[in-house]
């Protein structure tokens, strides 16, 4: 009999323990949210990502009736913000929007300490758009041929710009310049904005950004935008030739995507995507998204789960290619 009662006493214990770790999570699901969520972004203020964060926070707060906070983590080509991501309580209080570089690139190239497809869950991909070549206008440039031959005449001036070392506009750009021939100076930066206000201080002579990064500057005069890394010209910039017109195939865009830490419960991802869709059907959303030259691309977690992973293989390859 005493050995029954101290079976049962673990037993109780034991079942009181799981009951206190399951309980709070069950209920998390069932009343979520009750306090302020965040939303990081592995790249510093004002770039494309970060926008886009901040605009659909203001929409989520509306729909979940609490307010969503944007913290920026950038650094180690989007790998801070994403550690930052992993590392968090899978509690729905803190997600990332993330972009293409930092999940299917910079893992793949140095030891980052997250693995895209096992350490989150996945979300909604967001949104898409095109990568720009772009110059300061007050360089005289105007022209793919007119930037070409410059670098070509002198490459160790010819030094270009990206958002990040190692992320997809980085792998896109070393493909261009592989097609060309060209080795010109990487200058990498923490996030977008950096890279085009130090082109508009005309420290780089380039700068290759995604076309959201650019299209205000190129609209009022600062930059020209060369060329776009797509099939076609985009319609926001359609006296910006594609880069296959000046006969290079070089096509690829970037995209962006929410996603949690790993173990956060379906009922509480299912309530964040509803305002994250509630956001994107917004008339302003859609105003400004069109305007940067976003394409708005709302999918469900299992398309981006697969969309993800076929990205990693891809990419991955790449890295590996150029050894980086």
């Amino acid at each position: 009999m005493k050995k029954i009662r101290i079976v049962k006493n673990v037993f109780m214990v034991v079942s009181m323990f799981i009951f206190s770790i399951v309980i709070p999570i069950s209920a998390i699901a069932g009343d979520y949210p009750k306090r302020p969520i965040t939303i990081i972004v592995p790249y510093s203020a004002g770039g494309s990502t970060d926008i886009q964060a901040r605009m659909i926070a203001a929409h989520m707060k509306t729909k979940l009736g609490q307010p969503v906070n944007v913290i920026n983590k950038p650094g180690g080509g989007g790998a801070i913000g994403m550690v930052a991501a992993k590392a968090a309580r899978p509690d729905g209080y803190t997600i990332i929007l993330t972009a293409s570089g930092p999940v299917s690139v910079t893992p793949f190239r140095t030891n980052a300490g997250f693995d895209p497809l096992k350490d989150y869950e996945f979300m909604a991909q967001l949104s898409s758009n095109d990568f720009s070549l772009n110059v300061n206008s007050k360089s005289g440039i105007t022209t793919f041929k007119e930037w070409a031959e410059i670098a070509t005449k002198d490459p160790a001036k010819a030094t270009y710009a990206t958002p990040g070392a190692g992320l997809q506009i980085h792998l896109v750009m070393l493909e261009l310049l592989e097609k060309m021939n060209l080795d010109l100076p990487h200058v990498p930066f923490n996030g977008a904005s950096e890279a085009i206000g130090q082109l508009l201080g005309e420290h780089v002579f380039s700068a290759m950004v995604a076309l959201p990064d650019s299209i205000t500057q190129y609209e009022a005069g600062a930059i020209n935008t060369l060329a776009v890394a797509s099939d076609k010209r985009h319609p926001n910039v359609p006296n910006v030739p594609t880069i296959k017109e000046q006969g290079y195939d070089v096509v690829a865009g970037g995209w962006f995507a929410f996603m949690a830490p790993k173990g956060t419960p379906k009922p509480i991802i299912e309530k964040l995507n509803s305002s994250i869709a509630y956001a994107l059907e917004q008339q302003d959303v859609i105003d400004r998204y069109k305007k940067l030259g976003l394409d708005i691309n709302f999918t469900n977690p299992e398309a981006l789960k697969t969309f993800v992973t076929n990205q990693c293989n891809k990419h991955s390859a790449i890295v590996k290619k150029f050894g980086l």
